[in-house]
């Protein structure tokens, strides 16, 4: 965080200045971060224990290897040029730039603790495929360079071993065959660890040679040109007084040369025709050409161009030319620049462009500035304000004056109290959206803790129906059970279960379905034991009506007849929870096994009631939901 911003959070108010003061006392100063390698907790676990393992290892006889990266041609740090305030963005001022260096190569070495090992310059096609794989890192670092040394270095301190990290040329399992047959041991190292291998410091002073060689190769070749001296290099470099040219002028000589030896010398038409036909960038430098009539360079400290209009000549310095095209040639120039949809650079054409973009006049500083948002005022806290605040609060809620001691209403006080740049109050949708929210979530972990192994027996539950004043009617329904808190320790529970607004009349069977959905919500329907209630008339009704539901609703552990097995679908009776239809369907099953069967249960309804029905067998056979409806519609309940 910021100082400013340090400095904002207390009263009153501090500089960033002060605050830096304060903090060096305690010695804290901003610092950069140190740059690590992300790693896994499983890459840390590895790491420890590779240290662990190797405490004590003789490291005179570990070579170390790894791969790097030479970047040739990058120039570092800053590039200086000579030129003038409206020249900023032409392209001899600039310097261009590259995802990638224009020359890079990939260099293997390897190392021992006293002894430089070998440096491979590794060659591959690159682009897609053309990589180093496991069969390239064979022939060009295995097989060459690495075997003699590991032979040397073997027969004179023994038993030492080879590291490699972990790339998939290196781990490749043809490569660790051919370690093992040329009998080359592979010490370990753990994934991700560059910091681990010493060979790390020798490329970071590699580079830095090669940074400071490139660095005197550019003053030399600066002092070169200063003396007239030709100096053709790879790479373009800075010249003493000159402007940065992304590309060389002996390239521009080149393609001059070409042109003028298709063309007669000292015609005047034929050179127009030359400079029609030229290049944008030739254009650029003005048709200038390199004089063929150049003195010893030792001589001269400049190298001359001619001009291929007028074939004047001219020293090799970019404004001077400009300026002899803009006094000499000005309108053919421009002509060539309309019909080739190029930008003049001319001086005076650079000049223009430059001042259009300046604003002519400045009447006022309106449009520079923009006013700052209002100070927040920030009032400190009292325990008189608070109380006052507190106050308010409950007279215009309506709210007891004990509201304020609520431990929940405390606890979000303590929250609100923590926060650094004030609190959000949530909107009526949030508010909505969250309770509903935690409702479902709390619903859901009463549902776990009715249903695991905590409480095995029954759950009971008392309800009662009620009218408020304003003629709204709700139905409550409350569980109570024993829970096992630990081995041998029990205690009673209970919770409120339901609490329903009632948008019918209070009748038993509205009353029955109200509690038998409350019910199923937990998945306690099997488990329920005592229901306690009042002795209004319509709880006899709300208890047959559950019961109805439960019945149905609950599915039978009893399996379907089968002529097969005909005992098998009997349930057990001794069973704590009794299951009433497998229980059913076992006596229809017994009744229906013979015709004197029948006819006994026949006349005891016809002793009983003046209709007799037929039984029906719930084999699995029977799967039309009207033969199953038919039996649940017969059932004595």
């Amino acid at each position: 965080m910021p100082f400013r911003e340090i400095g904002n959070l207390v009263e009153p108010q501090l500089s960033a200045t002060t605050v830096g003061d304060h903090l060096a006392q305690e010695n804290y100063h901003r610092r950069v971060a140190r740059k690590v390698v992300l790693l896994k907790k499983t890459q840390k676990m590895k790491r420890l224990a590779w240290a662990r393992t190797h405490q004590g290892q003789d490291w005179e006889k570990v070579i170390w290897s790894d791969e790097s990266y030479v970047y040739i041609g990058d120039p570092k740090g800053q590039v200086w040029v000579t030129r003038r305030p409206e020249e900023e963005w032409e392209e001899d001022c600039l310097i261009p730039t590259f995802k990638q260096s224009s020359i890079r190569v990939m260099v293997w070495g390897c190392i021992m603790k006293g002894k430089k090992g070998p440096l491979v310059v590794l060659e591959y096609p690159g682009g897609k495929g053309g990589g180093m794989n496991a069969k390239r890192y064979q022939e060009q670092v295995l097989g060459g360079k690495l075997v003699e040394f590991y032979q040397e270095m073997d027969s004179e301190r023994q038993n030492i071993a080879f590291q490699q990290d972990g790339a998939p040329s290196h781990t490749a399992k043809t490569r660790l065959k051919w370690l093992k047959d040329h009998n080359i041991k592979v010490f370990p190292h753990p994934p991700s660890s560059p910091d681990l291998n010493p060979i790390e410091d020798v490329w970071r002073e590699l580079k830095k040679h090669q940074a400071r060689a490139r660095a005197k190769a550019s003053e030399n070749a600066a002092s070169n040109a200063v003396a007239g001296e030709h100096v053709t290099t790879k790479n373009t470099e800075s010249t003493h007084a000159s402007k940065r040219k992304p590309t060389g002028d002996a390239n521009r000589n080149q393609q001059h040369k070409k042109k003028r030896r298709s063309k007669k010398t000292g015609n005047e038409s034929a050179a127009e025709d030359t400079a029609k036909n030229t290049a944008p960038e030739l254009m650029v430098d003005l048709a200038m050409s390199s004089s063929e009539s150049e003195v010893d360079n030792k001589a001269k400290l400049s190298k001359k161009k001619e001009c291929v209009l007028c074939r004047k000549q001219d020293v090799v310095d970019t404004s001077t030319c400009r300026h002899h095209m803009q006094s000499d040639h000005g309108g053919k120039y421009r002509k060539w620049a309309r019909e080739n949809n190029f930008i003049s650079m001319l001086p005076e054409d650079s000049q223009a462009r430059c001042q259009e973009k300046q604003d002519p006049a400045q009447s006022s500083i309106e449009g520079h500035v923009r006013p700052l948002p209002p100070r927040e005022n920030v009032v400190p806290y009292s325990d008189a304000l608070f109380l006052e605040a507190a106050i308010e609060w409950l007279a215009e809620t309506n709210q007891p004056i004990d509201a304020i001691h609520h431990p929940k209403f405390q606890n979000m006080i303590d929250i609100a109290a923590q926060a650094t740049n004030g609190i959000k109050i949530p909107g009526r949708k949030a508010t909505r959206r969250a309770i509903i929210d935690l409702f479902k979530k709390n619903i859901s972990a009463l549902r776990q803790r009715l249903l695991s192994e905590a409480v095995q027996g029954t759950i009971s539950i008392t309800c009662d129906a009620w009218q408020a004043g304003n003629g709204d009617a709700y139905f409550a329904v409350t569980g109570h059970w024993i829970e096992e808190k630990a081995p041998g320790e029990w205690k009673l529970e209970g919770v409120l279960l339901g609490f329903t607004q009632m948008n019918s009349a209070h009748s038993g069977l509205a009353l029955g379905r109200a509690l038998f959905k409350i019910l199923r919500r937990f998945k306690i329907v099997n488990k329920l034991g005592w229901v306690t209630c009042d002795n209004a008339s319509n709880n006899g009704t709300m208890l047959e009506t559950l019961g109805q539901l439960a019945l149905i609703s609950t599915h039978s552990k009893a399996k379907h007849y089968d002529p097969e097995s005909p005992e098998s679908h009997e349930p057990d009776l001794e069973a704590v929870e009794c299951d009433v239809l497998g229980l059913v369907r076992a006596i229809v099953v017994k009744v229906c096994s013979s015709a004197k069967r029948k006819q006994e249960f026949l006349d005891l309804q016809l002793r009983t009631t003046n209709k007799a029905l037929q039984l029906l067998i719930d084999m699995v056979c029977v799967k039309k939901l009207s033969t199953c409806f038919a039996f649940l519609e017969r059932l004595p309940i």
